[in-house]
């Protein structure tokens, strides 16, 4: 099991490690994509999307991906990232409670939370991208320590 997740590892950062370091920043935008759709697709699973649910779930978030990106004024992004933070913190308090079973509100929640936090990831991985290299590593080693 862990010999497969390190080769998993592996052959993942084979891949993304050319997308951030030499690939235009489109490229980064559409790793960005995959990832978000991927996320959200595992994200409706968490919290109790049943079916073919997951998968609506996952076009939806990158729905909101596109749609936050086209948002006409540079503000929305910063409202977004301030939404997403706070999505964030009541995830925490919520999980912190302890989750046994998905009751429906908590789907309903968990799903409404995960709309603006999934996007707002997308968005806060291309603005560090774009104020660098160093910063966009800088952060993700600060999330992992």
């Amino acid at each position: 099991m862990l010999l497969t997740r390190v080769i998993t590892a592996v052959c993942l950062l084979l891949l993304i490690l050319p997308i951030l370091f030499l690939a235009p920043p489109s490229a980064l935008a559409g790793l960005v994509a995959v990832i978000v759709v991927l996320a959200g697709w595992e994200f409706g699973r968490l919290i109790g999307l049943r079916g073919v649910w997951p998968y609506v779930y996952a076009v939806a978030c990158l729905v909101a991906l596109i749609g936050w990106h086209d948002a006409a004024d540079r503000q929305a992004l910063t409202r977004l990232l301030q939404i997403g933070v706070a999505c964030w913190g009541v995830a925490v308090v919520l999980l912190a409670r302890g989750v046994r079973q998905a009751s429906p509100s908590f789907t309903l929640l968990g799903a409404i939370l995960g709309l603006f936090m999934l996007p707002a990831f997308g968005h806060a991985t291309l603005i560090l991208r774009e104020l660098g290299i160093g910063v966009l590593l800088s952060a993700a080693g600060c999330w992992c320590c």
